[in-house]
């Protein structure tokens, strides 16, 4: 008789090979809420463990909403090219596995793996890279639809170095919203990329200041 417990499960619209779970454990081994080489060796050995499913520890949107100096973040620049490191072993994995795709025949020739690389072979059709951005967006979808029905927003924008990959990421993003959105706010909110691109954060940021430089200046 088969265990359950390594049996396929569906959540939603995710597919699970067993139930299996790792939960989040907090490392305390960021620096400054940017991921370390330490989240590439914690997560890359519990991706590889075979369990269906691994979830990643706390990672907070701001730096003074942080627990501890050592928890990860995602509320700079460096925080998302960190984690873009760590999630970037999945694009690894999809060279390796084909070898006789673009992507599979840059790893072959030294080339770093990394984002620039896969939105610039998806761009140019390699099948394997396109795999590896709608996988991507399917991730983003799961995350913004947490927000999209929590707080019922008109619009939600995406920036940063994702923004670039347009519609090969915001598309699956886009469908996840459509099917696993509660229909008053999935009706109404759109999802769209930052003008700015992965500037959009400093220009932000520098707007702010301009600001808050300007009302001292009138008090």
């Amino acid at each position: 008789m088969t265990s359950a417990l390594f049996s396929p499960i569906r959540l939603a619209d995710l597919e699970l090979p067993n139930r299996i779970v790792v939960a989040p454990m907090c490392q305390y081994s960021a620096a400054d809420g940017v991921a370390t080489d330490w989240h590439v060796t914690h997560l890359g050995m519990l991706a590889n463990s075979g369990a269906g499913l691994v979830v990643v520890e706390a990672t907070h949107v701001e730096r003074r909403g942080r627990i501890t100096h050592g928890c990860l973040g995602l509320y700079s620049d460096d925080c998302e090219a960190a984690l873009a490191r760590v999630s970037a072993r999945d694009a690894r994995l999809a060279a390796i596995e084909n070898p006789s795709s673009a992507l599979g025949r840059a790893l072959a020739d030294g080339r770093e793996i990394d984002g620039v690389l896969v939105w610039e072979l998806a761009r140019a059709g390699d099948p394997t890279a396109i795999a590896v951005l709608e996988r991507l967006g399917e991730w983003l979808g799961i995350g913004i639809i947490t927000i999209v029905n929590a707080l019922n927003p008109d619009v939600v924008v995406v920036g940063g170095g994702v923004a670039q990959a347009g519609e090969l990421i915001l598309a699956p993003a886009r469908q996840v919203l459509a099917r696993r959105g509660l229909p008053a706010p999935v009706r109404q909110v759109e999802l769209r990329p930052a003008r700015f691109g992965r500037d959009a954060g400093v220009i932000g940021a520098a707007l702010l200041a301009r600001e808050s430089i300007a009302r001292r200046v009138v008090a």
